[in-house]
């Protein structure tokens, strides 16, 4: 189970000029380390903070039961949703909705879109 405040705790001490504090929670790790990720370091910063990130953001988003769609394209549909989903970034989600546990679940499921597209041969590069 995440802390989301926690989580909004770590984003904002980073935005207030904190440093990163390895012994704080790992809700406060991944917010700190996300927010602004271009600015990612110093002497306390993990070098695989990206792949830190990204596991984490598995193991969030990982739900017991999902839901199957089914939906029938045109080639050109799929190539251009395919596009879409490489392009639309996690700052474009966090702009589109209502707080940051929506915008991990709209990317998480643009993720599963992406992967089946290329399941379905759709993997633009």
């Amino acid at each position: 189970m995440t802390d989301a405040k926690d989580y909004s705790r770590g984003a904002n001490a980073k935005m207030a000029g904190l440093e990163y504090d390895p012994d704080r929670s790992i809700d406060w790790r991944m917010g700190w380390l996300e927010e602004r990720p271009e600015s990612n370091q110093g002497p306390n910063i993990p070098d695989d903070w990206v792949k830190q990130t990204m596991a984490y953001r598995q193991q969030v988003l990982r739900e017991p039961d999902g839901v199957t769609v089914g939906l029938t394209l045109t080639d050109e549909q799929a190539e251009a949703l395919a596009q879409m989903c490489k392009r639309i970034a996690l700052s474009d989600c966090r702009q589109l909705s209502a707080n940051d546990d929506e915008a991990y679940q709209m990317q998480a499921g643009l993720n599963e879109l992406q992967k089946a597209l290329a399941e379905a041969g759709y993997s633009p590069r």
